[in-house]
C-alpha cells in the first residue's frame, strides 16, 4: 500500500514510516525543517525558530513574512495625496498610480491610513490593483509618521472588478501584499457585478501575508482564487492571513481559498467559507496537485446546505494536509465534511 505515518510498514519494503514528505514550519529565518516527518507513528512536531531583529540583509529576520521591513519605501501613498510619492512628505493619492510609477521595476510601496490629531482612521482605497513584477505592497502605515503596527491604521482595498487584487501570470520574482484588509466586489452593476468574483486573483508568484481578505456578495464568491492559464514556475505563498469567502443574500457558493491548476503553500491562516445558500468551503482544490495546507489554526466551512472544511477534487498527487489544528464543516443541511476527497487521483 501507500506508506503513511502510522507505525506500520504499509509499502512492505522492510521499513516503517519511510519516504513520507517532510514539511518545514515557520517563516523566513525561523524556518525549521524536521529531520523526519514521522515519529513513533505520529507526525513530527515542528517548532519554528525564534524571531530576531530585522536588518536590511535580504532575510526575513523577524519572521513576519516581510523581508527587510522597515528598510524604507520607494513610493508613499496616502488617500488624497497629490505628490510624486518619492518621499513621506509628498505622497501619491492611489495605489495603482504608485505601481504604474515604478515602471515595472521592483520596489516597496508603503500605503497609509489617514491620521489626524495622533489618531488613525480606517481608510478605504476604492481602486483596481494589478500587481507587477517584484512589487512589495505594505499597508497599515500611519500617515503622521509612516510607522506600522497600529491596528487603528487599517488600510482597505475595495475591489472594483471581479478579479480584485490581481497577480498576473509570469510574476516570477517575489511580489507581495502585506497588512491590508481586502474586500471583494458586491456590486450589482458595473465592472464588479459578475456572477463570479474574488477579493484576490492569483495566476502566479504571489506572496500574501498578514491580510484580512473577504469575498464579496455575488452568486459565486472567493476570498482568494488561484487559477493558472499555463505552466507555473513560482510557488505562491499564503501565510498569516484571515480569509473568508463571500456572504450575503446573493451568495450561492462561497469559498475562502479556491485552487485550480496551481500548488500554493497555505500555512498559518484562519480560513472560513462564508455563509451561502448552497455551498460553503474554506479550501477547495480543483486539480491542486502539490498544494501544501499546514499549520493553519482554523479551516472550516460556514452556514450552507453543503459545508466543507477542505474539498479535494481532480488531480491531487502530492497534496499535503498536516498539523492543522481544526478542520470542520458546519452544515445547515445535507452535507457537512471536515475533509472530503471527491474523485481524486
Amino acid at each position: 500500500g501507500v506508506e503513511t505515518c502510522n507505525g506500520v510498514d504499509d509499502d512492505c519494503n522492510g521499513s516503517s514510516d519511510d519516504g513520507i514528505a517532510i514539511v518545514p514550519c515557520g517563516m523566513g529565518a525561523c524556518t525549521v525543517t524536521p529531520a523526519t516527518a514521522c515519529t513513533a507513528g505520529m507526525p513530527t512536531t515542528c517548532t519554528p525558530g525564534t524571531p530576531g531583529t530585522e536588518t536590511c540583509n535580504g532575510i526575513d529576520d523577524d519572521c513576519n513574512g516581510v523581508v527587510d521591513d522597515p528598510c524604507g519605501c520607494d513610493r508613499y501613498v496616502r488617500l488624497g495625496g497629490s505628490g510624486t510619492g518619492m518621499s513621506a512628505g509628498s505622497p501619491m493619492g492611489s495605489i495603482a498610480a504608485a505601481i504604474t510609477s515604478m515602471a515595472g521595476a521592483p520596489g516597496t510601496i508603503c500605503v497609509a491610513a489617514q491620521s489626524a490629531g495622533g489618531t488613525c482612521t480606517r481608510t478605504t482605497y476604492n481602486e483596481a490593483v494589478n500587481m507587477t513584477e517584484g512589487i512589495v505592497l505594505l499597508g497599515n502605515h500611519d500617515s503622521a509618521g509612516w510607522t506600522r503596527g497600529n491596528p487603528l491604521c487599517e488600510t482597505v482595498i475595495q475591489a472594483q472588478n471581479t478579479n480584485g487584487v490581481f497577480f498576473g501570470h509570469a510574476l516570477t520574482n517575489a511580489t507581495q501584499i502585506d497588512g491590508f484588509t481586502v474586500l471583494g466586489s458586491s456590486a450589482s452593476s458595473g465592472p464588479g457585478s459578475g456572477t463570479t468574483t474574488a477579493a484576490m486573483t492569483v495566476q502566479e508568484g504571489a506572496t500574501i501575508t498578514n491580510n484580512a481578505i473577504t469575498g464579496g456578495n455575488r452568486p459565486t464568491s472567493y476570498g482568494i482564487l488561484f487559477t493558472a492559464p499555463g505552466a507555473v514556475s513560482a510557488v505562491p505563498v499564503v501565510d498569516g492571513n484571515t480569509i473568508t469567502g463571500g456572504s450575503g443574500g446573493a451568495t450561492v457558493t462561497s469559498v475562502g481559498v479556491r485552487v485550480s491548476m496551481m500548488a500554493p503553500a497555505i500555512t498559518n491562516n484562519t480560513i472560513r467559507g462564508g455563509t451561502a445558500s448552497g455551498t460553503s468551503r474554506a479550501i477547495e482544490l480543483s486539480s491542486g496537485a502539490g498544494t501544501m495546507i499546514a499549520d493553519n489554526p482554523i479551516v472550516e466551512g460556514a452556514g450552507a446546505t453543503n459545508s466543507h472544511g477542505i474539498n479535494v477534487g481532480g488531480s491531487s498527487a502530492g497534496v499535503v494536509i498536516t498539523r492543522n489544528a481544526s478542520i470542520r464543516g458546519r452544515s445547515t443541511g445535507a452535507q457537512g465534511f471536515g475533509i472530503r476527497l471527491e474523485g481524486s487521483t
